[in-house]
């Protein structure tokens, strides 16, 4: 693939791996040293010098997208060769240097939530035809060192309920379609790892237990 002709000026988040794994010394949790890490240590680079760059990890927003129990579920026909026709829950993409919003203080640092958000709002923009306020929860942040292009990437997975489904505009480059619990279920062996990862991570296919039913003891007079 030749990266300089796709990827062209863009300008990604980064977070080096040594500043993630010092503030994983000192968080309780993944999500934690991702926001400080990138609050702190995130800057920008050319998407074609970090590509294959093992020292940094490209900070990816991954919006799960779901309606009335019925999940969007996208397929990629076109683009990133490493991706083609695999099967994917989660919409998004790099956080872009127009997404960048300063922190406040004299300091230089980077607000993580109002950058992120302006991330989903234009990623969401761009591949779907959602057009509503961005209110998003977020899950989790998890590295996935299993498929070749998740290497240099960093996955902060979010959630997003909606009252209305939304459909893919980019037609060119995805299928999509919303499916039921049972669909992902059938299809799981087809999806890309960070999907396999975010579905478990969210307990999507966890058969729900049963409540017990309560009796009422019956005196006998």
């Amino acid at each position: 693939m030749d990266s300089i002709n796709v990827y062209k000026d863009e300008k990604v988040l980064v977070v080096e791996n040594k500043d993630l794994a010092a503030w994983g010394r000192v968080s309780d949790n993944d999500t934690k040293a991702l926001i400080n890490a990138v609050q702190h240590h995130g800057f920008f680079k050319d998407r074609t010098l970090v590509e294959s760059d093992t020292e940094l990890k490209q900070v990816i927003p991954y919006i799960v997208l779901e309606c009335n129990g019925e999940y969007l579920v996208t397929k990629r026909i076109k683009g990133d060769e490493r991706l083609v026709n695999q099967y994917s829950i989660g919409a998004g993409g790099h956080v872009n240097l127009d997404d960048y919003v300063k922190g406040a203080g004299a300091i230089e640092v980077i607000d993580f939530q109002a950058t992120i958000t302006n991330c989903v709002e234009r990623e969401l923009a761009e591949e779907t035809t959602y057009k509503g306020d961005c209110h998003f929860k977020a899950i989790g942040a998890f590295t996935d060192d299993k498929e070749e292009v998740s290497k240099v990437h960093i996955c902060y997975l979010v959630k997003m309920s909606l009252s209305e489904q939304v459909q893919i505009r980019e037609t060119d480059k995805l299928e999509g379609s919303w499916l039921e619990v049972e669909e992902l279920r059938n299809l799981i062996s087809k999806m890309e790892n960070w999907s396999v990862i975010a579905i478990e991570m969210l307990g999507i296919l966890k058969t729900p237990k049963k409540r017990k039913r309560r009796t009422k003891k019956v005196q006998v007079c």
